[in-house]
């Protein structure tokens, strides 16, 4: 059985505190029951997306669940992690100053069965001691979900010199994937299925007998995966602004996850 500190925050409720691999891995059963239990959840609150990155050598973060209990039972989880960022305070694009912060950053889609009222305002309580406990500068949510009750409560939990006042809403969008590409170009205008058609066959056409799709399975070339996709990559805008597709060991480790 894996040992982690527990922290009391009032009453029966408790919060218990998971910083090694190990002690996330003994939790994977309940992480996975409350993640699927979202209505959308997201890739980054994953547990085999979350442990691939830190499976991956030199990363200067350190791991960080959280999990709110009422007298024992599982409540709300938190996926994050824990480290020291530069703060850019900007005057239009010019930085004036990069303080040094330690920082508890929660990921997109990471707080996990935060259902009601009460359970959101006892996990901002327990966010407020472990900040005071780790001496903790800030704490960052990677887009909390507008609608939910937690993010209400965040809002009135600290005052104006504590919060960020100018976050923008972004729309979170979804796409219910065909059962085949006969309802796929049903869903598609007459003119858009025309395009379509008319550049696979373009496609098919210039290249013959050299096209071919390939599906990336378990037993898969995974050398043969990063050859192409940077070749691909280095093609790109994203490529030359920096944030394209690398060949580095927390890239290997995610996409080996994946195929897994």
């Amino acid at each position: 059985m894996q040992s982690y500190n527990t922290f009391t925050i009032r009453g029966k409720w408790s919060l218990k505190e998971f910083r090694t691999l190990e002690q996330i891995e003994s939790i994977r059963e309940l992480w996975q029951s409350f993640q699927q239990s979202q209505k959308h959840p997201a890739m980054q609150s994953d547990i085999d997306r979350y442990l691939s990155v830190w499976e991956a050598p030199g990363n200067s973060w350190e791991p960080c669940i959280l999990l709110l209990c009422d007298d024992d039972v599982p409540k709300t989880l938190i996926i994050a992690h824990i480290g020291r960022e530069p703060l850019r305070i900007k005057l239009w694009s010019k930085a004036l100053f990069r303080p040094q912060l330690n920082k508890l950053s929660i990921a997109y889609g990471g707080v996990l069965n935060c259902l009601d009222k009460t359970t959101s305002e006892i996990l901002i309580m327990a966010l407020k001691l472990f900040m005071h406990q780790y001496r903790l500068d800030c704490i960052h949510f990677d887009h909390l979900t507008s609608e939910t009750f937690f993010y209400q409560e965040i809002h009135k939990a600290f005052n104006m010199l504590c919060r960020n006042h100018f976050s923008k809403i972004d729309p979170h969008w979804r796409m219910t994937v065909p059962k085949n590409i006969d309802e796929f170009y049903a869903a598609r205008s007459k003119k858009h299925r025309a395009n379509l058609k008319r550049e696979q066959k373009k496609l098919e056409s210039q290249y013959k007998e050299h096209l071919h799709i390939i599906h990336y399975r378990k037993d898969c070339n995974l050398e043969k995966i990063f050859q192409d996709a940077v070749e691909v990559s280095e093609k790109t805008y994203q490529h030359a602004l920096g944030v394209g597709f690398c060949d580095n060991t927390l890239m290997r480790s995610i996409i080996t996850k994946d195929i897994e």
